[in-house]
Parts: C-alpha cells; sequence; structure tokens
C-alpha cells in the first residue's frame, strides 16, 4: 500500500531532536524548552563544572550541530522567528538542525501564512508543480483568484476539494477529494527542478482550531508527499 501524507507526517513526527544543554544552571535549558514547547525538540540539561557553556542537538544519539551557549541565549532572548536559517548568525546551525523536525502548534492565520509562502516560492519560480488540498468546497472559492493566477503561468497546479468544484478553474487540474473533507491540509511545491526550492506544508486539524503540522524543505519528505497524491513531480 501506497504510503498517505499522514505517513509523511508521522516520519516527521519520529525526528525527535534533542538539545542538550551543557552549562553550570538549567536557565538556558528552560528558556529553550519554554521556546521549543510546540516543536518535536526535546530539551537536557547536564551540569557542567568547567569548560565552554554548549548546546548539542542530536537525533538518535548522533550529533548533528553543536553551538557555543552563549549564542543561543542571544537567540532566546532576542526570540527571532525560528526560520532565519539564511542568516550569517552563530546559532544557524541550531534551526537547521531542528528544521525538518519541526512539528508545530499554530492557527489558521498561521497555516494561510505558511501556505502563502510556498505558493509564492512557486509563482517566483513559475516551473513544476504545486498541489494543494482544501478542506471544503468553499475555502477554495475564498483562494479561487489566487490559484487563477498561479495557474496562468508555466505552473501545473493541482487541487483536491471534496465534490470537486462546480465551476472549473482554467489551466488548474482539479481532483475530486472522495471524504467529506480534506484533511491534512496540504500545500506542496516541487521545486521546478531545483531541489532546495521543495517545500510542503502538511498539518493535522486539532482542538479550538488549532493545527499540528510540518512546514518542511526537506526535498525527500516532498517526494514521499507527492507520492502519496500519486502525482508527478521532479
Amino acid at each position: 500500500m501506497r504510503p498517505g501524507l499522514r505517513d509523511v507526517i508521522d516520519a516527521v513526527r519520529a525526528r525527535e531532536r534533542t538539545l542538550t544543554v551543557y552549562a553550570s544552571d538549567a536557565s538556558l535549558a528552560d528558556a529553550l524548552r519554554a521556546h521549543f514547547a510546540s516543536q518535536n525538540v526535546r530539551v537536557r540539561h547536564e551540569p557542567l563544572e568547567s569548560g565552554v557553556p554548549r548546546v548539542e542537538v542530536s537525533e538518535r544519539g548522533r550529533v548533528r550541530a553543536t553551538v557555543d551557549a552563549s549564542s543561543v541565549s542571544d537567540f532566546v532572548a532576542d526570540d527571532p522567528p525560528l526560520k532565519r536559517v539564511g542568516e550569517d548568525v552563530a546559532y544557524r546551525e541550531i534551526l537547521e538542525a531542528v528544521d525538518d523536525a519541526t512539528f508545530t502548534a499554530c492557527d489558521v492565520d498561521a497555516m494561510l501564512h505558511a501556505s502563502r509562502e510556498i505558493e509564492d516560492r512557486a509563482w517566483r519560480a513559475d516551473r513544476g508543480t504545486l498541489a494543494a488540498g482544501f478542506q471544503f468546497p468553499a475555502a477554495f472559492e475564498a483562494q479561487r483568484h489566487t490559484y487563477e493566477v498561479l495557474a496562468s503561468g508555466g505552473l501545473d497546479v493541482h487541487v483536491f476539494v471534496p465534490g470537486g468544484l462546480d465551476d472549473p478553474v482554467d489551466e488548474v487540474t482539479v481532483h475530486e477529494a472522495a471524504a467529506r473533507r480534506v484533511d491534512p491540509w496540504f500545500v506542496l511545491y516541487d521545486g521546478g527542478g531545483e531541489r532546495p526550492q521543495k517545500s510542503a506544508l502538511l498539518a493535522e486539524e486539532g482542538v479550538l482550531g488549532q493545527f499540528y503540522g510540518v512546514l518542511t524543505y526537506d526535498p525527500g519528505l516532498v517526494d514521499d508527499a507527492f507520492a502519496a497524491l500519486d502525482l508527478p513531480h521532479g
């Protein structure tokens, strides 16, 4: 049986990262624990009697990055957005190391913002395949103009809508989802032949309008998501 989108989410969930803080006290560990509370990151504190305080990121016992604790302290104090990976800062390694393990809780506005990030990336490239799932037909209708614009150039655009659409959209391939609602919410872009541009948003709705999912730029995970939808992709 072909893996589904929930299998991709479960694969991300399984990628728990551990941040181990080697420091004389637990204050930095506590701050990091609070900062990453909604993400798939475990924080540990190891007392340090001598040496330079540091933070290690590990996955299944393998160290992925080591960063001086002072730069991480600045990161927590300033509270910048998690995705400042492209900036030339010392704690960039920490963000890069946890990026493909991010499993966050967010509201509808945050989900729309993340969707827009991927749609904008695809629009600027104007090539490749963009796919999106809409939980209800009305959700697509609210975004109809956006997808008309996205499909007006070189993008191959696919949308999944429960029951399909009564009024088709030029140049958009509409897939009639069998379920009464599309779940999980997803927006996928195959990068248009550029692996660094691959991106995917996958999220399930929980309680009180919160969504739990991943915004990932891991090419393998993006390919898995496209394969789950049985869509051709680059």
